[in-house]
Order: structure tokens, then C-alpha cells, then sequence
């Protein structure tokens, strides 16, 4: 995906902190060999095999020309705070009243207005090109297609 956030580093490095897991999972463990790649990064590695759907549908939002803009608009649409913890993913999102959102119900939703004073604030927003916060056509987020369960389940 192509984008560009706003801020630098340096702006960002205050705000983070350590979290030590008492009982981490298997797959957080550091890695006991390293990982060999060829000349291009994007070859994938006999034993990444598992990660092909999702690495394929990466590359087809790509291709689509799907953007971090995009990416974050759409969260910004829903009113789901993508870092925060919740207890269902992102593509179980139901409707305006589902308790993922910030601030459930109707009278939550951003107006125009206040969506793009958002994007603004989060993403260096050009307001000659809006299009850099639409979804392209045939992009549909997870939480509204009609493949889903066939997508979650061969994933």
C-alpha cells in the first residue's frame, strides 16, 4: 500500500513503552535461525507457504491501488481505533452499533466535515485529491463481503 502518516520518528518514539508478557505465545518467540532471502524481498521462503492467500490478497489490494489513506479512512468511517484492544477483529465489524466502535450508535458517525478535519489531523491529506481516501473500485473491506467466511476459512 502506498501513503504517507504524518509525523516523524522522533515525534513518535515518546509516546511508545515496553509490555513484558508473563506468559507470551509460541509465535512472539525470537526467531533460533535467520531468515534467508534472495535479491528481492518479496520472494517468499519454501516454508512461508502458509502466508500465500494472504500475501496473494496483499498483492491484489496492490494492484487495486489500495492506499494507507484509504486504509485509515475507512477506520475513521467505522469509528474503530485500530491500536486499541478489542475482543473481535476488525473484519467482525457488524454496523454503527456494534460496541467495537469508539463511541457506539447513529449519533456518533462523523459528518464530512469532521472526517476530513480528521484525516488532517492523521494523514498528511491533500484536499485536491480525495480520491487518495477512497476505497477503490472492487475493494470492499472484509467486514462487508459476502466471501468472508469463505476467506477466513481457507485462511
Amino acid at each position: 500500500m502506498t501513503g504517507e502518516l504524518r509525523g516523524k520518528w522522533d515525534e513518535w518514539r515518546a509516546n511508545w513503552c515496553w509490555i513484558i508478557e508473563d506468559d507470551p505465545q509460541s509465535f512472539t518467540s525470537r526467531r533460533q535461525t535467520a531468515v534467508v532471502r534472495g535479491n528481492d524481498w518479496s520472494d517468499l521462503a519454501p516454508e512461508d507457504d502458509k502466508l500465500k492467500i494472504a500475501t496473494t490478497r496483499i498483492l491484489c489490494l496492490r494492484q487495486a491501488r489500495l492506499t494507507v489513506g484509504a486504509v485509515g479512512a475507512d477506520f475513521l468511517r467505522r469509528r474503530i481505533a485500530p491500536l486499541q484492544e478489542r475482543k473481535r477483529a476488525a473484519w467482525e465489524f457488524e454496523n454503527a452499533a456494534d460496541i467495537m466502535r469508539l463511541h457506539p450508535g447513529l449519533n456518533y458517525n462523523f459528518t464530512v466535515l469532521e472526517l476530513n478535519a480528521m484525516l488532517q489531523a492523521q494523514f498528511k491529506y491533500d484536499s485536491a485529491h480525495p480520491e487518495w481516501f477512497a476505497l477503490p473500485p472492487g475493494v470492499v473491506p472484509l467486514c462487508n463481503s459476502s466471501a468472508l467466511s469463505a476467506i477466513r476459512a481457507a485462511m
